[in-house]
C-alpha cells in the first residue's frame, strides 16, 4: 500500500520509519484537540470493520486493540496506549470496542508526530504497523482521512474511505503477526543468516526489482495465480495453481541460492503475512458489496500499485480458501508456513468440492 505516501509501512523486527527523524522537535503546547465529526464516524466504521472481520473471518477476538496512533493536520491521538503518551490529556472519544469505552489521550503535535518509539515524522499520508525494543507492544500509525486527502493525488481516489476502511483492519492484524515475525527472524539470526539490515514487506522487491529476469518470472507466476483463483472450472483452477507453483519454484531455485539464500524464507515470511492481511481485506470488501464481483475487488485492491509480497500473497490466499481446509490455525499460527507449501498440499490432496 504504497499509496499511503512516503512512510514505509514497516513490519519487521525494529521500528524502520523512512521519513522519521531521530531528533526531539519541541512538543506545541497542550490546547484542546477537536476530533472532526466526520473522522470519528470514519473511525467507528473502522472499529465496526475489524471487530467484524476479526470476529466473524478470522474467528479471533477483536481485543486487545494494539497502541493507535492517529493524527490530523493538527493533533495526535493515541488509542489504548501502553503508557501515558508524553504531554498529552486524556479525552473521551465515545469509540468503543466490544462495547467497551477505548481510553484516549491527545496532543497538538505542531507538524511533527511523535511516535512510540520517541521518533517524530511529518504529518503527512501513512498507515502502518511497527514494533521495536522500546515500545512494550506492537503499534499502528494511522494518517486520518483528511491528511490522505490534502495529496492531490491520492484525493482524486472516489473509493479512499472505503479502502481506507479495510487497510486498517490489515494493519491491526499484523500487530498480532508481528511478535511471530520478530520470533521467526531471531531464528534465522540463530541459524547463522545475515539478514539485511533493513526489513520490511518489501525486502525481496527491494533486492530482486531491478533484475529483469525476476522481475519477468515473479510477474508471470502472479498473473497464473490469478487466472486460477478466478477461473470458475474447479478442475482447470487447481491446474492452473499448480502450472503456478512450479513456475514459483524454478524462480526460488534459479535466484535465491547461496548468498541470498536466506530471501527464500524472508519471502515466505512476507507472503505469510501481507497474503492474509490482503486476503482480510478481500473478504471485508466483498462483505461491504461495494464491487459487482471478486475480480473486480481484486483489480480495486491490485489497482494501486500493491507491492509484491501483497500482490502474490492476496492471489495465493484466495486459492488457499479455495482449496484447502483448516488452514487458517496453520498460517496464522506462529510458526508462519510458506503459504505455497499450503497451496500445493491442498492441491495434492485433491480436496472434493
Amino acid at each position: 500500500m504504497r499509496w499511503c505516501g512516503p512512510v514505509l509501512a514497516c513490519i519487521a523486527a525494529t521500528a524502520c520509519i523512512a521519513a522519521a527523524t531521530g531528533g526531539s522537535s519541541q512538543v506545541a503546547p497542550r490546547k484542546g484537540c477537536v476530533l472532526a465529526a466526520t473522522e470519528r464516524l470514519w473511525l467507528e466504521r473502522a472499529l465496526v470493520n475489524w471487530e467484524h472481520g476479526s470476529r466473524h473471518i478470522l474467528g479471533r477476538s477483536p481485543t486487545p486493540l494494539p497502541w493507535i496512533v492517529l493524527f490530523d493536520t493538527t493533533c495526535t491521538w493515541h488509542l489504548n496506549p501502553a503508557h501515558r503518551p508524553e504531554f498529552a490529556d486524556a479525552v473521551s472519544l465515545g469509540l468503543r470496542i466490544e462495547g467497551r469505552a477505548i481510553p484516549a489521550w491527545s496532543v497538538a503535535h505542531g507538524g511533527s508526530v511523535r511516535l512510540p518509539t520517541g521518533l517524530e515524522m511529518p504529518v503527512q499520508p501513512a498507515a502502518f504497523a511497527s514494533v521495536a525494543d522500546n515500545v512494550p507492544v506492537p503499534y499502528l500509525v494511522l494518517a486520518l482521512p483528511s491528511v490522505f486527502r490534502r495529496d492531490p493525488t491520492i484525493a482524486r481516489d472516489s473509493l479512499l474511505e472505503e479502502r481506507l476502511l479495510s487497510v486498517v483492519s490489515h494493519e491491526i492484524l499484523h500487530t498480532r503477526q508481528l511478535v511471530d515475525l520478530r520470533r521467526q527472524l531471531a531464528l534465522l539470526r540463530e541459524q547463522g543468516a545475515h539478514l539485511p539490515a533493513r526489513l520490511d514487506d518489501n525486502v525481496v522487491e527491494s533486492l530482486f526489482g531491478s533484475d529483469s529476469a525476476f522481475r519477468r518470472a515473479f510477474s508471470a507466476e502472479v498473473s497464473l495465480l490469478y487466472r486460477a483463483a478466478f477461473e470458475d472450472n474447479r478442475e482447470a483452477a487447481r491446474t492452473m495453481a499448480r502450472d503456478a507453483l512450479r513456475m514459483v519454484e524454478a524462480r526460488r531455485r534459479l535466484h535465491f541460492a547461496d548468498s541470498v539464500a536466506v530471501y527464500g524464507r524472508l519471502e515466505d515470511l512476507f507472503l505469510n503475512m501481507e497474503g492474509i492481511a490482503e486476503w482480510l481485506r478481500f473478504m471485508l470488501h466483498q462483505r461491504a458489496a461495494t464491487f459487482a464481483d471478486a475480480s473486480e475487488i481484486a483489480a480495486f485492491m491490485r489497482g494501486r500499485g500493491n507491492e509484491w509480497a501483497q500482490d502474490e500473497g492476496l492471489a495465493l490466499f484466495l486459492l488457499i480458501e479455495r482449496f484447502s481446509v483448516g488452514w487458517m490455525e496453520r498460517m496464522l499460527g506462529p510458526d508462519m508456513p510458506a503459504p505455497r507449501l499450503e497451496l500445493h498440499r491442498a492441491l495434492e490432496a485433491g480436496i472434493p468440492p
